[in-house]
């Protein structure tokens, strides 16, 4: 893609900003000419986490494939939150020292939990994994699998514990991580400085038990402040040390926790996943996915964007296909699009294509399954919708983060796709 900014064009995009069309007049435009052709109408609603310049790009590169069809197509740009932060702040997480520890330490007590549940159980936690670096995990997102090599890892040791309550840590374990984290200066040092910066000072007489004579040089950190009081009262009255361990025990704990409910995504994405959510509060999540959300909420508005196509829809032709394509988080706004025509009563029929949709399902739900009625039909069984996924080779090839301009290559931060 060329570094020069792809022109907006009126007569078939749609600029929607906080879910508010942008010139209602051009978009009557766009569906007056649309109306007056006879080809079906295509709404293309492109996935979240991208500049408003890439999905203009995207409807550029993609508008002659709907063309030749023929069809007419139209692309809502709707801005999908602060998409342009979203990478520096996850870079930002991921360069922290603080972050790289935690994940080290998840991983490796992790899997030596594992081969004492598999092997002997025994009572103590003995790590035996080198140390989980960014050459590791490098590695670890390139391979087929998006996770960690047999030769570092027998990451299909952790899928052995699907449905097995007991394989989980017990108390001994537990007991034996945290002695092994209260000895940890390197990580508690860390968290100290990061306390520090915050003006969360632990008492001397609670950091000398861990080895920290002096208070360690402030520093800033992404940490969720919630998290951080959490743990300074916590390391204020049980000693910064055993907080330390306290705190790791619940993240190692929760992360076997996924892989006993099935619920894993690998192991390395999955540890990533269980530090964000304890220490960053799911910023990844926070930031965007709940913007795309609310956006397409404020969508359904009586002014909102959905509203108003809606309302231009009437003047096109009972005839007339309408086809509503969904890539990723554009699901969401279509769910909530249905949702809202059901709302007005509206009478047009709309046929629907997700594109490896992103969506809750009980978004979906309330959209789609309860507004069937919109959905056109092919015959009396068959409803025209289509829905297209990614295989599982192909999420887990796709990493979330890559090179970042001045924060450098973070293809080890996390291996797969956000779906």
């Amino acid at each position: 893609m060329s570094n020069t900014a792809p022109t907006y064009d009126p007569s078939y995009m749609i600029e929607i900003t906080k879910g508010k069309i942008n010139d209602l007049e051009a978009a009557k435009e766009v569906v007056r000419l649309a109306s007056a052709q006879n080809a079906p109408i295509v709404f293309h609603f492109h996935g979240g986490l991208i500049s408003k310049n890439a999905a203009v790009h995207a409807a550029i590169e993609d508008s002659p494939f709907y063309r030749t069809a023929p069809s007419f197509p139209i692309y809502p740009i709707w801005k999908t939150g602060p998409v342009e932060v979203l990478p520096e702040v996850v870079g930002t997480i991921a360069l922290e020292s603080l972050f790289k520890i935690i994940l080290d330490r998840v991983i490796g007590f992790g899997q030596a939990h594992v081969s004492n549940a598999l092997g002997m159980k025994g009572s103590n936690v003995v790590r035996t994994l080198p140390k989980v670096n960014e050459a590791a995990l490098t590695q670890s997102s390139l391979t087929e699998k998006g996770d960690f090599s047999v030769d570092f890892l027998n990451s299909e040791d952790f899928e052995r514990l699907l449905g097995q309550d007991d394989l989980a840590l017990t108390t001994l374990e537990e007991r034996s991580i945290q002695r092994s984290i209260e000895r940890d200066i390197e990580l508690i040092s860390e968290i100290d400085s990061i306390l520090a910066g915050r003006a969360l000072i632990v008492p001397n007489n609670q950091r000398s038990a861990a080895g920290l004579s002096t208070i360690s040089v402030p520093k800033e950190s992404k940490a969720d402040q919630s998290f951080l009081e959490e743990f300074h009262v916590g390391a204020t009255t049980k000693g910064i040390g055993i907080q330390t361990g306290i705190a790791i025990v619940k993240i190692i704990g929760r992360f076997i926790k996924r892989f006993i409910d099935g619920k894993g995504h690998g192991v390395h994405a999955t540890a990533v996943e269980e530090i964000l959510r304890e220490v960053y509060g799911s910023y990844v999540g926070t930031i965007a996915w709940s913007t795309m959300k609310r956006y397409t909420e404020v969508a359904m508005d009586d002014d909102g964007a959905s509203t108003e196509i809606l309302n231009l829809l009437r003047e096109v032709p009972e005839d007339q296909r309408i086809v509503l394509v969904g890539h990723s988080a554009g699901a969401i706004f279509i769910s909530n699009f249905l949702n809202r025509a059901g709302q007005m009563g509206v009478d047009q029929k709309f046929e629907v294509i997700l594109l490896a949709p992103a969506v809750r399902a009980k978004t979906f739900n309330e959209g789609v399954l309860k507004n069937l009625n919109l959905i056109r039909k092919y015959d009396q069984d068959t409803y025209c919708m289509r829905m297209f996924t990614m295989s599982d080779g192909r999420e887990t090839r796709d990493v979330l983060v890559r090179n970042i301009p001045h924060l450098g290559d973070l293809t080890w931060f996390y291996p797969r796709s956000l779906l």
